[in-house]
Parts: C-alpha cells; structure tokens; sequence
C-alpha cells in the first residue's frame, strides 16, 4: 500500500525531499516484497491444499479396498462358521437319535421287566388266596 501524501509531505518537511523519498521508496519496496511473499505463501497453501486433497482421495480410495477386502473376508469366515455349525447340529441330532434309541430300548426293558414281577406277584397273590381258601373254606 503506498504512503498517503499528508504523510509523504510530512516527511519530506522534516527529514527533506531525499531523503522522505528514500524512506518512502524504502517502505514501498518492503511493502512490495511483503506482498509477493504473502502471494507466494497463499499459491504454496493453495498446492498444499491440493496435495492434501489428491492424498485423502488416495487414502479413501485405499480404505474402500481394505473395507471392501475385509468385508469379504468376515463374509467368507461367517459361511464357514455357519457350515461348521450346520455340521455340528447335524453331529448332535444323531448322537441324540442313537441316545433316544437306546433309552427307548432301556424303557422296553424296564417295562417288560415290569410286567414279569407284576406276573410274579399276582401269581403270588392267586397263589396264597387259593391257598387261603383251601385252608379257611375246609376246616377239617
């Protein structure tokens, strides 16, 4: 920004012409200077903002390819889990059709054991009634 001319005469009335000239000329060519280093700092942020943005494309770009591949991956070990399980359910329902089987067949054994001692008892039971009649029903 160059100096206002109130200024310029100011200096001019008290340091002379050359040198208010020289100082103003001075503070023109730092003024300048400031200027094109504010320029060129603003083009140097304007490259790093288009650095950074071409560097976060390439790094959502690299994370939608890891999202992508582990996405696969869990997709791949959830059919091999749900297989695996599949295949143990399939392991547990036989083990439990040989185990009711067998408690099946130990029920009938049971039963049919049952039904001898019951045979047995009301045996038993005839027995000692027909028994009883014979000695009660003859008394002599």
């Amino acid at each position: 920004m160059p100096m206002s001319g109130k200024l310029s005469l100011g200096l001019s009335e008290k340091l002379g012409d050359q040198v208010a000239s020289d100082l103003i000329n001075e503070f023109n060519a730092m003024e300048t200077a400031r200027q094109s280093e504010f320029h060129a700092l603003r083009l140097d942020i304007a490259g790093l903002r288009s650095d950074l943005r071409e560097d976060l494309s390439g790094l959502r770009s690299e994370l939608k390819q890891d999202m992508a591949g582990l996405r696969s991956d869990v997709k791949e070990d959830l059919a091999a889990l749900r297989s695996e399980f599949k295949q143990d359910v399939a392991g547990l329902r036989s083990e439990f059709k040989q185990d009711m089987a067998r408690l099946e067949i130990k029920i009938a054994g049971v039963q049919s054991e049952q039904i001898r001692w019951s045979f047995v008892f009301w045996l038993g039971t005839v027995g000692v009634v027909l028994l009883l009649f014979r000695f009660v029903g003859n008394p002599g």
